[in-house]
């Protein structure tokens, strides 16, 4: 473990770590909410504070976080693949998790007067004040927003793998793929209906519609109601790629016998 570390998976570590530590603190403030109502004045502004820079820190950290993993992928399908595989898998867990469990739960104590999640059974919302909750139901019963969301969920796959696989660790790549995929979560989600935006806010996705939020860039500091997805979410990928990288043998770059987590390209 230290050797895997100090091998250039520090980054990762650190990333998934302070992504475990935002989704705890946004539990911790839930059940303060909860239990000390109203929970504001200084106590609610740090616990927020600390989320927004947890946050921040998260996604501030992903070019240098994959870094590791664009080692492993550049130029081997076996382990692109394998890669691939891994995370489809996960992704899917978390997929059905959050359908079977969460995404009920989460509409009816996070929607505001700004943010409605779209819901199938909850008697905490007003049904008035959703516009097309009924054809939003009749798509769901059919598939239809789960099927987007595992389309985004490839196209998000290729854009990260892609980059790694071809032009391996380089930062140019890894900032690029930074970008494609900010770009994916952020535009895309509204593009095909997942989210529509009307005098409020209407998320009628899984994971992509709360994604198309929180990673919006002039937000990244704001932690609402709904942002424990992206904390849980982030902590997992960087769960993921470091047990990848941490399990796959670490391969040379160059007959030099420069290893995984030291400098190319002149960085």
């Amino acid at each position: 473990m230290k050797h895997a570390v100090e091998g250039g998976l520090r980054p990762t570590l650190v990333a998934g770590v302070l992504s475990f530590s935002g989704a705890v603190a946004w539990a911790v403030h839930a059940l303060l909410t909860a239990a000390l109502p109203p929970f504001d004045g200084p106590p609610d502004w740090a616990i927020h504070a600390a989320m927004g820079v947890l946050k921040l820190a998260a996604i501030v950290l992903f070019p240098f976080a994959i870094r590791p993993l664009y080692e492993q992928l550049q130029g081997n399908v076996r382990k692109a693949g394998a890669f691939a595989l891994f995370f489809v898998l996960g992704y899917l867990s978390l997929f059905a998790l959050y359908i079977l469990f969460g995404r009920e739960a989460l509409a009816a104590h996070t929607s505001d007067g700004v943010v409605r999640f779209y819901y199938l059974h909850s008697p905490a919302l007003d049904e008035f004040h959703y516009i097309g909750l009924e054809e939003w139901r009749a798509q769901w019963a059919r598939w239809i927003p789960q099927a987007k969301e595992l389309v985004l969920m490839v196209v998000f796959l290729a854009a990260l793998v892609g980059p790694g696989y071809f032009f391996g660790p380089r930062l140019w790549a890894r900032v690029l793929s930074s970008v494609v995929l900010l770009a994916v979560c952020v535009l895309l989600p509204p593009a095909i209906g997942l989210v529509l935006w009307d005098y409020d806010t209407f998320l009628g996705g899984v994971f992509f519609d709360l994604l198309s939020l929180d990673l919006i860039p002039m937000l990244w500091w704001f932690v609402g109601g709904s942002s424990v997805v992206f904390f849980v979410l982030a902590a997992t990928f960087y769960c993921y790629v470091f047990i990848f990288c941490y399990i796959v043998p670490q391969r040379r770059i160059d007959d030099g016998g420069m290893q995984s987590g030291e400098l190319v390209d002149g960085e």
